[in-house]
């Protein structure tokens, strides 16, 4: 039961991508629960939630047979027990910073004991403990300066003139009792092991202790002094490469896929690395999804898409009329919040999600208002299809392989007599893209975009065999200024029926190339 309600909530959060989540809400969440004691947790006010907390402890505690684990709870346990009996002798009402802070204050000076057993051989001990005692072999694990010997001697009040003035310890002695124990501990050993980190980086790091300089200055004739640098290169270029080869049941997979169909996006993929490909596509193995804290690495678009569906798709079939426009442009505001809600929750109204509100609200605003001026200067605008999901079936001609291509449209149009096909980019986007001058290049320099709308405009124009020629470009949101950016083929804007035909080639050439057996899913060399 009580997993399963934690499972509940984590998903809802995950599923609604909840980043600022209220009290109200999570007990909202853990209403039809039956763990009363995670209701009492997230419920709690200031005089109960110590108890709470015990209570949870309890439940670990029931859960756990590790001793190390089981001590530390008694050290929390201990700690939470020291603050209620404070609290209850002298009733004071505490706030919930006041009691994390006692809680930090306490328990920072909370030790856990590690227990030995004198009877192996083996023993890990601080340096204290090693006095009166003889090893044979002896590793000390942190010999860096400032943890050997420590730096952190405490002086209190007293400063170090007027302690060496009364005779009172300073670090000096503290320093001197430090390197006593350390050369007792070497005085009848045969192999001794100090390690220390030289790495100028991260946690212990720097210099090595004073006292290993002090046993290479001596030279002591019965030492005999090793250093070992132990460094682990990273290099990526000399990592695994990945190769899987294309056995019957591999490519009866791949015929199971091409029934369903290839979106442009992955074949893109493919394109790009074909390993991704494997995993993504054929595999289907998807990375785990988590919290999104902004916006924009996952909703922006989502939102942004859904609302632009919700205003045009009414239009579908028919002519934009700009007193229509105009009553859109004052609920865009109302189409938001209820396309936030949706995606992040009632509580969506936090940190850089306004901005992002705001970011979204002016670029759908200026969308609209693009196409009002359009109507204004006499451009005749037809919506043909909002979100528009196209699939079509097509057959390669060397190996004629059958296969499907899919996808779906941000929006297609006709403006005056001409078919434009229209992509969304919520990211930045330069029109240099979308221009190429052969079809290879979309291949070869991997020009996604480009070869994204030529699949938009070979599904179309299958489906449209009137239609003569076509247009097709991306509307940037961090670019508005530029407008429509058009896809050129050696500057022409427009793109025939034989064009098209041509194009074919290229994607047909893809399509052989993921069903060739003799050709294995390999990492593309970069």
């Amino acid at each position: 039961n009580h997993s399963k309600s934690v499972e509940f909530v984590k998903s809802e959060i995950i599923n609604k991508n909840i980043v600022f989540i209220s009290q109200k809400n999570l007990l909202q969440l853990l209403k039809t629960s039956k763990n009363q004691n995670l209701k009492d947790l997230f419920g709690c006010s200031e005089s109960n939630i110590i108890d709470n907390i015990i209570n949870c402890l309890d439940l670990f505690e029931s859960n756990i047979d590790e001793n190390s684990f089981l001590e530390q709870l008694s050290k929390i346990k201990s700690t939470l027990l020291i603050i209620k009996n404070f609290n209850s002798n002298h009733r004071f009402s505490i706030s919930f910073p006041s009691l994390k802070d006692f809680f930090f204050d306490v328990v920072k000076n909370q030790s856990i004991n590690f227990y030995g057993d004198p009877s192996f051989d083996f023993h890990i001990m601080g340096l204290l403990e090693s006095r009166g005692m003889d090893f044979d072999n002896v590793i000390i694990c942190s010999a860096n300066e400032g943890v050997l010997p420590s730096n952190n001697f405490y002086s209190s009040l007293l400063p170090f003139d007027l302690r060496k003035k009364y005779n009172i310890p300073t670090i000096i002695e503290d320093d001197a009792r430090t390197s006593y124990d350390f050369y007792h501990l070497l005085l009848r050993a045969k192999n001794i092991h100090l390690i220390y980190n030289s790495v100028a980086e991260g946690l212990d790091s720097g210099e090595k202790s004073r006292y290993i300089h002090q046993l290479e200055i001596l030279k002591n004739k019965n030492h005999n002094i090793k250093e070992v640098i132990s460094h682990y290169p990273f290099n990526p270029s000399q990592q695994f490469s990945e190769r899987f080869e294309k056995t019957d049941t591999l490519v009866k997979r791949l015929y199971e896929m091409s029934e369903s169909g290839f979106s442009p996006s992955s074949l893109n993929r493919y394109i790009e690395n074909p390993i991704s490909f494997f995993d993504e596509y054929v595999l289907n193995i998807k990375s785990d999804e988590d919290v999104n804290e902004r916006p924009e690495a996952r909703g922006i678009g989502i939102i942004f898409h859904n609302t632009m569906e919700t205003i045009y798709k009414p239009y579908e079939g028919k002519k934009l009329i700009e007193k229509n426009l105009k009553r859109d442009l004052k609920n865009i505001d109302k189409l938001l919040d209820n396309e936030f809600i949706n995606e992040y929750g009632n509580n969506y109204e936090r940190g850089s999600n306004i901005i992002i509100y705001q970011v979204l609200k002016n670029t759908i605003n200026n969308l609209i208002k693009s196409d009002i001026n359009q109507l204004r200067i006499g451009i005749e605008i037809e919506i043909i299809g909002i979100e528009s999901k196209l699939k079509i079936d097509l057959i390669t001609e060397k190996s004629k392989i059958k296969y499907k291509l899919k996808g779906t449209v941000d929006r297609i149009q006709r403006e005056n007599g001409t078919i434009k096909i229209i992509d969304y980019k919520t990211g930045s986007f330069q029109p240099y893209k979308l221009s190429f001058k052969e079809y290879e290049e979309l291949v070869s320099k991997n020009k996604k975009e480009a070869f994204q709308l030529l699949c938009y405009c070979l599904m179309f124009h299958k489906d449209n065999e009137k239609q003569i020629s076509l247009n097709a470009g991306i509307i940037s949101f961090k670019n508005m200024n530029l407008g429509l950016m058009s896809l050129k083929k050696s500057n022409s804007v427009s793109f025939s029926k034989d064009e098209l035909s041509i194009f074919k080639e290229t994607l047909d050439s893809i399509i052989e190339e993921i069903f060739d057996s003799t050709i294995p899913f390999l990492e593309k060399q970069k």
